[in-house]
């Protein structure tokens, strides 16, 4: 997840990262706490459970997962600004690199297509349209379907909307920008 980003997001990550160690068996999140981390694991072993209820409404319905070495989870809840599904504990004595919520944000949330990439990998079929739309493969494979349906205007409308979008926010942070420049020379 993180081998496609630039030296300088590379560098923003890096000076923000935490680590921090769990005993065997101790709780790192419980399924209902806010997401605001991206944990990898550095050494040891984290195992997910699910409520029975949650259970019912995921299609593997394993009993349990277990991430090692290398492995990442939390990502769900951060690109869909939820609460945890599961909750994750320490098998054994663990140590996890933990990256915020603020820091992960502000290295996606300016690349539409790493964030779309994220999302698609994160929910899978559950995925909505406009981050499948965010993606440029998954653009020019549904505008390549709405072409054989005849239907392309859709998709030009779609692109139309979200580039006066994004129009509009750089306008509104330069207008931000120069509101707060004013105030400055006034005091």
């Amino acid at each position: 997840m993180l081998s496609d980003l630039s030296e300088e997001e590379r560098s923003q990550v890096a000076k923000s990262i935490t680590y921090r160690s769990y005993q065997a068996n101790e709780v790192i999140y419980s399924q209902g706490d806010p997401g605001d981390h991206l944990y990898v694991v550095m050494y040891g072993t984290v195992s997910e459970s699910m409520s029975l209820s949650r259970k019912n409404e995921v299609e593997d319905n394993e009993d349990e997962c277990e991430f090692f070495v290398g492995e990442y989870f939390g990502e769900v809840s951060m690109v869909t600004d939820s609460q945890h599904t599961s909750t994750m504990t320490a098998l054994e004595t663990t140590c996890l690199m933990l990256i915020s919520k603020q820091t992960f944000r502000g290295i996606f949330d300016e690349n539409k297509a790493k964030l779309a990439e994220l999302k698609i990998k994160a929910l899978g079929e559950d995925v909505d349209l406009e981050h499948f739309l965010c993606h440029p493969k998954g653009y020019q494979l549904f505008l390549d379907f709405l072409e054989k349906e005849h239907a392309s205007e859709n998709i030009q409308f779609w692109y139309a909307v979200d580039r006066f979008d994004e129009m509009h926010h750089r306008l509104l942070k330069q207008y931000q920008l120069i509101e707060s420049d004013s105030v400055t020379k006034v005091q």
